[in-house]
């Protein structure tokens, strides 16, 4: 799990805008967020990413990378970001860094009742990273993504949380959380 801190540009001074979650999907750097957590908005044009990561549970996440967006698809809501150099703009091995990648699930079988884990930074009553539980609770179906575009849970998805990983019980990805706005 990472964070992303957004930077922006507020009236002349590099400012953090916004938060989200995300999720380390390669090892060599690559990230599975939510596309409104990395892209500019109406307000505020995006400058950099910001990669935290949390090593330990009871700690805020420190701050270590910049990072691009590789990919993005603002209908679905999905982005791919990739580390690219420390804080100090050296490139990094992050492969080296022996962060584990999420192994990949199996959306399609999900079922009606299957438990589901969200982890994520909601930013909601502390800076830490969070687990909610749920199930899945339903199904949206959306052009042309099919009729399994996006899972419905019961867990609770705060703001921040967006991006970060929804995963069956055995730490599968199986989607991106979606903190409802």
């Amino acid at each position: 799990m990472v964070q992303s801190v957004v930077v922006i540009n507020l009236d002349g001074q590099f400012v953090q805008g916004w938060t989200g979650s995300g999720t380390v999907i390669s090892e060599d750097g690559l990230i599975l967020t939510n596309a409104h957590v990395v892209l500019s908005d109406r307000f505020y044009e995006v400058e950099d990413l910001v990669v935290a990561i949390t090593t330990e549970q009871d700690q805020p996440p420190g701050p270590m990378f910049f990072a691009d967006v590789v990919q993005a698809d603002a209908r679905l809501d999905l982005a791919v970001i990739k580390v690219r150099s420390d804080l100090d703009g050296a490139p990094v091995n992050f492969g080296a860094l022996g962060i584990e990648p999420v192994k990949i699930g199996q959306a399609e079988s999900l079922q009606l009742g299957d438990p589901i884990i969200i982890l994520g930074y909601p930013g909601i009553g502390g800076e830490m990273i969070t687990l909610t539980r749920g199930e899945v609770s339903g199904f949206t179906s959306e052009v042309p993504y099919g009729n399994r575009a996006f899972i419905n849970t019961s867990a609770t998805i705060a703001g921040g949380n967006s991006g970060g990983l929804a995963a069956t019980p055995r730490g599968e990805i199986i989607g991106v959380g979606l903190s409802q706005k």
